[in-house]
Formats: structure tokens, C-alpha cells, sequence
């Protein structure tokens, strides 16, 4: 079977379930492709060990990656903190852990759902993010503040709220500014 797959410049989106059990065991995502990664596209492949993805991505969704080889070796270890898959802050381990201020590594691109600590009190996100997943504040309780980099031109953080640019989408709410 399949074992390595390089998705070229030209794909626009990997769909939900695209490459679930598979036995891949690397993956490339060329330069400068500005695609999405769909809920659970690589779930379960257990053998998916090298991962390389571009700045370029614009949207990886909850469990793109969960179940491969790559998490496997992370979780083996007993890391626990923010995961990383190229520039996407992809989970942290040991969720609810109480952590006063979570600051986003500058030059991440993407927070999925379950990357920011559930037990966050402060949270600083960087201008490099260009997309935050539905429910990345969810079940927030101790949250306090968003501290907005006032050079990011893709959020905007107005009334306690965190709002995608263009004011379509709210990320979170009940939080005062840093």
C-alpha cells in the first residue's frame, strides 16, 4: 500500500477522512500549498511518523492527525504541554492543568480546537495566527484574558469578545483584555 504522499501546491483541501487507516508513514505538503486539512484526514495512520506541512496552510481541523505514529511518540513520553505540527498548534497534553499565562510560540499559524490548556488563565496569541478553530476557548472556565498582539490583522478583540476580522465569527466571550 501507500506509504508516502506528497500533496502538491495545487490541492486546496484534504478532506475529512481522506487517508484514515492508512498505512502512510510520511507525509510532505509542498511549499506554498494553501490547503485545509479536514476533520480526522489522517486518523488512525498508525505508522504516520514524518510530518512536514508549510506556513501555508489555512485551516487544520480537530483530529486531523490523532491516533499516528508522530502524536504516539510524543504522548510515549509523557510530554505534557502545547504539540506542534509545523506552525499549527495542534493539542496540548495534560489539558487541564492550571496555567497562568499560555503564550502562543510567535510564527504559529493555526490553533485547533484543542490546543490552547482548558485551565488557562491568561492567553497571548501571537500576529503570526491566521486561523483559530471553532471552539479553541471552550470550557474555559478559568480564563481571564486574551492578550491580542496588536499586529495581527486576522482577529480583533472588542467588548471581552475575540471576533475572526471580519466580525462573522465570535471565538470566545466573558473574558476581560490583558
Amino acid at each position: 500500500g501507500l506509504t508516502s504522499v506528497t500533496i502538491p501546491k495545487n490541492v486546496e483541501e484534504i478532506g475529512e477522512y481522506a487517508f484514515e487507516y492508512s498505512k502512510l508513514k510520511k507525509l510532505v505538503i509542498e511549499d506554498g500549498c494553501k490547503t485545509s486539512i479536514g476533520d480526522s484526514a489522517f486518523y488512525s495512520c498508525e505508522n504516520l511518523k514524518e510530518i512536514t506541512i508549510p506556513d501555508s496552510i489555512v485551516k487544520c481541523d480537530e483530529s486531523a492527525f490523532d491516533g499516528t505514529a508522530y502524536l504516539a511518540e510524543i504522548e510515549e513520553n509523557y510530554y505534557s504541554g502545547p504539540v506542534y505540527i509545523g506552525n499549527i498548534l495542534y493539542n496540548y497534553f495534560d489539558d487541564y492543568s492550571t496555567i497562568l499565562n499560555f503564550k502562543i510560540k510567535e510564527g504559529t499559524t493555526i490553533i485547533c480546537s484543542s490546543g490552547i490548556p482548558r485551565g488557562a488563565v491568561s492567553v497571548k496569541i501571537p500576529a503570526s495566527v491566521q486561523y483559530i478553530e471553532e471552539g479553541a476557548f471552550a470550557y474555559m472556565e478559568n480564563l481571564a484574558s486574551i492578550n491580542l498582539d496588536s499586529k495581527n490583522k486576522n482577529f480583533v478583540f472588542k467588548d471581552n469578545t475575540l471576533y475572526t476580522k471580519d466580525k462573522n465569527q465570535k471565538l470566545n466571550s466573558h473574558t476581560s483584555k490583558a
